[in-house]
């Protein structure tokens, strides 16, 4: 009985990462704009469940490391992350911590497109400095 119980969680449990990565690539398509704060919200409450806290956590810093061409989406990545920082729980700022390196790699980001800096570095600069200080000055 506890071995179908536990295949049971374990399917739960992959139906709800799947429909986690479906909201995460919703707030985060390569578009200009943001998601929507309702999007975002709900996102960022499903960081109260460690198991899925840590599921965020690795999509969203796996998506910054995105080829330079999809900058619309990493931008659109950390601003997932700011927004969790801010709405999310403790869990997920300790786990971003963790990843300060790969953060901190996107200060040197650049990418031209038709001879036009493409990476919005005003909006991404703003980004990285309020990640930077809530995650490294906690």
């Amino acid at each position: 009985m506890n071995f179908l119980k536990k295949g049971l969680d374990k399917v739960k449990e992959k139906r709800s990462q799947a429909d986690l990565e479906k909201k995460i690539n919703e707030a985060t398509v390569n578009q200009t704009g943001y998601a929507s704060i309702s999007l975002l919200n709900e996102i960022s409450s499903r960081t109260d469940d460690t198991e899925e806290c840590k599921f965020i956590s690795k999509y969203c810093i796996k998506l910054l490391g995105l080829k330079p061409k999809l900058w619309k989406r990493i931008l659109r990545s950390l601003a997932l992350i700011e927004h969790i920082l801010k709405t999310g729980s403790q869990n997920f700022v300790d786990q971003i911590k963790d990843e300060r390196d790969r953060i901190k790699d996107l200060f040197e980001f650049k990418y031209e497109e038709d001879e036009k800096d493409r990476g919005e570095p005003s909006k991404l600069f703003y980004l990285l400095i309020y990640i930077n200080f809530m995650c490294f000055h906690s």
